[in-house]
């Protein structure tokens, strides 16, 4: 597998199926997402494609890697992958095989080590409104759009955690102040809760949250999450939910506020040693 430009994507996207690939592809293309790509070259085409998004350390392999010169270029893009994981300090990788011969070649190729496997399920917001009354903030909690204002100006308690999860999933925060969506949750001088947009295309995203622990269970979450899907509506974006089965909260979350389920896929898990 030899890697090419990510602004290359489209070409290779029959190989690279799925409802949450798709977000991650479309993000990338209109610059709101970094990827990595690399391809089996096949006259003029690809046999093969491995997609590997940096932001969450997920990694997708499509296509048909018959051979063993194929195999050994997808052993030398992992062990790229790798070597980046541990340059950042990252013990884990996720990975799905697009195709069943995909994940075969995906669960053997990883130096040895012996992947877990998980299901994750993607959830999507199909609804045309959302009734923001039935999901009222808590008494001393108000909700404000994560902002340049409030990030420079107000700069709560935990904006430095905020900025962390949003340039993880963003090329810059400049690029998230101009075309992304996001809402924190305040109380006092701090941040609570924040709910930012992941993988922004032209017309969905997904979603990313958290609340911290003493928080929990009060009902910010669900408050804040509201207050993102009812803008994503107003911009005319359907926002994604995607959640691992073994995180029953986030899915009981999801479907209270109204998510339909569109799917689950099954997941491999490495835990890569230092």
């Amino acid at each position: 597998m030899i890697e090419v430009g990510s602004d290359r994507i489209e070409a290779y996207r029959n190989l690279l199926l799925g409802r949450e690939v798709d977000l991650l592809i479309d993000a990338v293309l209109r610059g709101n997402a970094n990827a990595r790509l690399w391809v089996s070259p096949q006259g003029t085409g690809a046999s093969a494609a491995l997609l590997w998004d940096p932001c969450n350390n997920v990694l997708y392999l499509g296509g048909n890697l018959s051979t063993s010169d194929r195999l050994a270029g997808l052993e030398v893009a992992l062990d790229t992958i790798q070597t980046d994981c541990a340059q950042r300090g990252r013990r884990w990788l996720r990975g799905r095989g697009i195709t069943e011969h995909a994940r075969k070649a995906l669960k053997s190729a990883l130096g040895g080590i012996q992947p877990n496997t998980m299901r994750r399920r993607l959830y999507a917001y199909r609804q045309e409104s959302l009734d923001l009354v039935r999901y009222p903030a808590p008494n001393g909690v108000e909700i404000l759009p994560i902002n340049r204002q409030l990030m420079e100006g107000r700069r709560p308690g935990n904006a430095d955690a905020i900025i962390v999860e949003i340039t993880k999933m963003w090329p810059s925060l400049d690029t998230y102040y101009r075309r992304g969506i996001g809402f924190a949750a305040l109380a006092g001088d701090a941040a609570v809760c924040w709910c930012t947009a992941e993988y922004m295309g032209g017309s969905q995203c997904g979603i990313g949250i958290e609340t911290v622990e003493d928080m929990q269970g009060r009902g910010v979450g669900t408050a804040v999450a509201a207050r993102f899907v009812a803008e994503c509506l107003e911009r005319a974006v359907m926002p994604h939910w995607d959640c691992s089965l073994a995180n029953p909260a986030s899915m009981h979350l999801a479907e209270k506020l109204g998510f339909e389920a569109e799917g689950e896929a099954e997941f491999l898990a490495w835990s890569i040693p230092e």
